[in-house]
C-alpha cells in the first residue's frame, strides 16, 4: 500500500535524530505477535512511538504499548533486538526517525484493546504477517532470530 502524506504530515518534531520505541510483543506459546493498525496510514505495525524527554526507550515502549493496547508488558523477559536508523514515509534529509526495537515474550494471549492512535489491536499468527509500516518487518526479523537463540 502506497502511503501519501502532505509536507504538514511529514514534520518530525527535531532535526536530526527523532527517537522512538517499538514492541515486538510475541505469544511463544500460540506463536502469535500483538500488533496494532494506525490511524493515520491504517497500515498494520508494532505497538510504539515517540520516547519523551524525561524517559528512557524501555519507559517509552512500555508506555506506548499499554496506550495503544491496554497491555502492561514487563522488563523481565525482554531483548533488544534493534537500534539505529528506520525507513518511515515522515523521514527527511534533515530529520528522520532512529528506534529501539524491544521482543517481550509472553507464554499467554492476553486481551488487547487499540487505544490512543492506534485503530484496532490484534495478535496475529507469525506464519501469516500482513505488510507492516516502515522498517517494522525488519524489526520483527531480529525478533525472531533472538527468539530461535
Amino acid at each position: 500500500m502506497e502511503v501519501h502524506m502532505d509536507n504538514a504530515e511529514r514534520k518530525l518534531w527535531h532535526k536530526g535524530p527523532n527517537y522512538t520505541a517499538d514492541a515486538v510483543i510475541i505469544n511463544t506459546t500460540e506463536q502469535k505477535i500483538l500488533l496494532i493498525q494506525r490511524e493515520d496510514t491504517e497500515q498494520w505495525a508494532l505497538p510504539g512511538g515517540f520516547v519523551d524527554e524525561d524517559e528512557t526507550p524501555l519507559q517509552a515502549v512500555q508506555r506506548e504499548a499499554f496506550e495503544e493496547t491496554g497491555l502492561v508488558i514487563t522488563t523481565s523477559d525482554k531483548d533488544l533486538v534493534y537500534q539505529g536508523p528506520v525507513e518511515d514515509p515522515r523521514n527527511s534529509d534533515t530529520a528522520w526517525i532512529e528506534t529501539s526495537g524491544y521482543l517481550f515474550r509472553l507464554t499467554a494471549e492476553l486481551e488487547a484493546t487499540a487505544g490512543d492512535d492506534a485503530k484496532s489491536a490484534q495478535w496475529t499468527p507469525l506464519d501469516t504477517l500482513p505488510e507492516l509500516y516502515g522498517s517494522h518487518q525488519q524489526i520483527v526479523e531480529n525478533a525472531l532470530r533472538s527468539l530461535d537463540n
